[in-house]
Order: C-alpha cells, then sequence, then structure tokens
C-alpha cells in the first residue's frame, strides 16, 4: 500500500468536458464513511453547499435510469437534498491507523447505531480486516480531479439491528493537517437502518453525516451513474460535488468545501463491513463496477481508469470475498467467492 499524501492544487473550472457524456454513454450502463451514531429522527437538512444557484430536483421517477448517462456532469443539473441524516460519533483519536496501512479514507464508529450498542471506533481504515472492514477494488496511484462509475446495486446479506454494512461507492479523498480528508457516492444497505434495503447516499468527512436520498428508489439489479468532481468554491479553497444521473439529468447530491486542492487520490470500492460484534461473514452478491472514468483536470478529457495509463493500486485479499477484474481498472465485479 501506498504511505498517503498530502496533496495541493490550484483552482479549476465547476465541470467536466462534454466528452465525459460520450465515454459514460461507451461505458456506462451495460445492455470510510463511518457508522452512524443513531438512525432515529433526522435532523433538519441545510442547502447543499454550491449548489444553491440550481434549481431544485423535482420528485425522482419511479425507477432507476435504464440509459446511461448523455450530459457532462453538471450540465442541466438540478439539486438534490437528503431525504435524512444519520450523524456518526467523533472518534478516539488513539484509533488513528499508521500512514500508509490503507488505501482509503477514515470512517467513524457507531456511538450505538445498532439497537444492541456501539461498535469499535476507527479514524482511518486499516489495509486488513481485523476491525471489520474489507475493501474490494482500486484506487489511483496518482491525483486525479475526477471519476466516476457505473454500479450495479444488490440486495446483500447485511444483518438486520447490527453494525454492517456495503457500500458501492467512488470516492475523492487526502491528507490535510494529518488527517484524511474525502467525499464518497454511491449506494450502501446498512444493518441499522433495519431495513434490508439499498439506498443512494453520500458521506462528506466535513459534515461527518451519512447522507441517504430516498427520492431515488434502487433495488436489486439496479444501476446507477455517479461522478464525484473538483471545482472552485465560492470562498476559496475547492469545493467537490457528488452528481447521480436521474431522470435524464444530473442531480447534484452534496458539494462540501474539503480542505484541500483541485486533484485527490482516487478510490473505486464495493466496501463490506462485518459488525466485529457478531463476527463471521454475510453473503454479497456479484457488484458490478462498470465504465470507471477519471479525469486529471476538468479543462481535459475523461479517460477510462485502466491499465497502464492510470497507475493504480488494488485491494489486498480477503477470505471469503473477491475481485474479479474483467478489464483494469474500468470493469469488474466484487462480492462473496
Amino acid at each position: 500500500m501506498n504511505p498517503r499524501r498530502c496533496r495541493n492544487g490550484t483552482g479549476i473550472p465547476s465541470r467536466l468536458p462534454a466528452r465525459w457524456s460520450a465515454l459514460l454513454l461507451v461505458l456506462g450502463v451495460p445492455a470510510v464513511a463511518p457508522l452512524p451514531a443513531t438512525a432515529g429522527t433526522p435532523r433538519p437538512v441545510a442547502a447543499v453547499a454550491a449548489g444553491d444557484e440550481l434549481p431544485a430536483c423535482p420528485p425522482g421517477g419511479p425507477t432507476a435510469p435504464r440509459r446511461p448517462p448523455t450530459a457532462p456532469p453538471g450540465a442541466g443539473a438540478c439539486r438534490a437534498a437528503p431525504t435524512r441524516v444519520v450523524p456518526a460519533r467523533p472518534v478516539p483519536a488513539t484509533r488513528v491507523a499508521p500512514a500508509g496501512t490503507g488505501p482509503s479514507g477514515g470512517r467513524r464508529a457507531p456511538a450505538g447505531g445498532a439497537p444492541s450498542g456501539g461498535g469499535v471506533g476507527l479514524a482511518a481504515r486499516p489495509g486488513e480486516d481485523a476491525d471489520g472492514y474489507r475493501h474490494l477494488g482500486a484506487y489511483s496511484e496518482n491525483d486525479y480531479a475526477a471519476v466516476g462509475a457505473t454500479l450495479q446495486v444488490r440486495d446483500t446479506g447485511v444483518r438486520r439491528r447490527s453494525n454492517d454494512f456495503v457500500a458501492a461507492r467512488v470516492m475523492a479523498r487526502a491528507d490535510a493537517a494529518g488527517r484524511t480528508r474525502w467525499l464518497e457516492a454511491g449506494w450502501t444497505e446498512d444493518g441499522w437502518l433495519d431495513d434490508n434495503a439499498q439506498h443512494v447516499y453520500t458521506y462528506d468527512s466535513t459534515g461527518g453525516d451519512w447522507a441517504y436520498y430516498d427520492q431515488y428508489p434502487v433495488h436489486d439489479g439496479d444501476r446507477i451513474s455517479v461522478v464525484v468532481e473538483s471545482g472552485p468554491a465560492a470562498s476559496g479553497g475547492t469545493t467537490w460535488r457528488a452528481y447521480l444521473w436521474w431522470d435524464n439529468r444530473w442531480n447534484l447530491l452534496a458539494a462540501p468545501t474539503l480542505p484541500f486542492g483541485p486533484r485527490a487520490q482516487l478510490e473505486q470500492y464495493v466496501e463490506v463491513y462485518v459488525d466485529p460484534r457478531r463476527g463471521g461473514r454475510y453473503p454479497v452478491p456479484a457488484v458490478a463496477v462498470t465504465g470507471s472514468i477519471v479525469a486529471a483536470d476538468p479543462r481535459g478529457d475523461a479517460v477510462p481508469w485502466r491499465d497502464p495509463a492510470i497507475p493504480t493500486d488494488t485491494s489486498p485479499a480477503y477470505s471469503g470475498y473477491c475481485v474479479s477484474w474483467r478489464e483494469r481498472y474500468d470493469s469488474w465485479a466484487a462480492g462473496t467467492c
């Protein structure tokens, strides 16, 4: 695993070139956020930062898109708001993992997210699975300005009333002032929600919350296209934006101002967390990830996330869960083996 590195950058435009849409059309749809503090009543949600100028998204259509995106991220976008937000608890400083122990950003554990009690606090995800995390997929060795992919939704064996979760997502992450900061987007199934359902979600380390978007209903077999990209913030710094393609337009899910520049290490993972209190493992049907794309700079072209053009490292081997590479690294699947 590569050591974590601090990264800096300069301001760049807020959206990607038109070639993004062409690549998503060709490659897109084929024919660690922490555990939450509570799954109780959601708290009020403020308007999405850096997205207030966009019109609010109308109610989402009843089914996931069956066609890939036809426009670049941000073009004709609307602003979505989460239907519920579940905060995560602070993490004890003594739980910070050493630099270089894992490719992913730190997540926080629940303060009783499942009805039976609290979990194990983590400020950074380990490279091995001693604390319950299995990271199945790949991460970039270099820094880029955007990442996108189409993620297949699957009905997993996440155990109800537990802190188990599965998250299929893309992420941008970097170190700032000695801490890992990031934004991720995708779909998740979470034991603490106690509903055996899959949800569109985002997580960013600034707010420290799981944000769910249930106006976009997803079910086993659906596919969703998501993009995380950088752009300038009105107050300076960099805003990273998470988009979902739905109803033939980009829906802006989140736009936090993160404390690092416009380029960051990227990840594409199917992340499996096994509640340490429950132990064992649970089934995860193969989750297909297709059309993975990166952009070095929003002023330039997006390109397929492929070897060797995009230097990449992959997750370690885990007992019971495997990755199958169809095309390294823009077409693959992960799940139980």
